[in-house]
């Protein structure tokens, strides 16, 4: 009588999985992937048909396939309500969305998680769709510190002279002469103080003031 085949292994995985097919029944067996052994490793990436020829030890033969069904892996993304950068002590709302359940780095099983780091931080999440395949993404949250304004310069000037007020501690600047570099230069008529506000991506902004005086 002909041999009868049987398989070991799932015949359900995910893309970019490996299983192990094994068939018994025989002493020999002849896989249509180039394996003679009784198993043989396989990695589609879409649906295919596996099948094996097997051999017992009267010399008789069978044949048997079976389907292995490749299942998507889900696209995970991940959105912030503060886009990819907030100020320091403020509080980004992020979201992932693409799968069925989530698993974040801080531990959380939510869909939506609110963190508030101090430094720049990469917050990691996988998600499972229906089928049990996952895959994850990651997104990187910037912290601005907050500014620190400071003028300097020669506070002192003759008549008719003049004097370079240089900012610094912000990405932006705005002079209370309107003026939005980060050095400006003034000849004032008379003693007149100068402020400045400095800012960090529209990070809550800092104040220095400068009086010159006019001799």
């Amino acid at each position: 009588s002909l041999p009868t085949v049987s398989f070991n292994g799932v015949d359900t995985i995910c893309n970019g999985e490996s299983t192990t097919l094994t068939a018994s029944g025989g002493t020999s067996y002849s896989w249509n992937t180039g394996s003679n052994n009784d198993s043989t490793i396989i990695s589609p990436s879409l649906n295919s048909t596996y099948s094996v020829t097997v051999t017992d030890a009267n010399n008789c033969s069978n044949s048997a396939s079976i389907d292995v069904i490749v299942n998507n892996l889900p696209t995970i993304t991940i959105s912030s309500s503060q886009n990819d950068s907030i100020c320091e002590g403020q509080t980004s709302i992020l979201t992932a969305s693409g799968a069925n359940s989530y698993e974040w780095s801080t531990t959380e099983l939510t869909p939506s998680i609110d963190v508030n780091p101090t430094v720049n931080t990469t917050y990691n999440v996988e998600g499972t769709n229906t089928n049990g395949c996952k895959n994850t993404a990651s997104f990187t949250l910037n912290v601005a510190t907050q500014p620190t304004a400071s003028i300097t310069g020669i506070a002192e000037i003759c008549e008719n002279g003049e004097t370079t007020l240089t900012a610094s501690g912000g990405l932006t600047y705005l002079w209370s002469n309107t003026e939005t570099t980060s050095s400006i230069t003034v000849s004032p008529s008379d003693t007149t103080v100068y402020s400045v506000v400095s800012l960090i991506n529209s990070c809550v902004s800092d104040t220095a003031k400068i009086t010159v005086n006019v001799i």
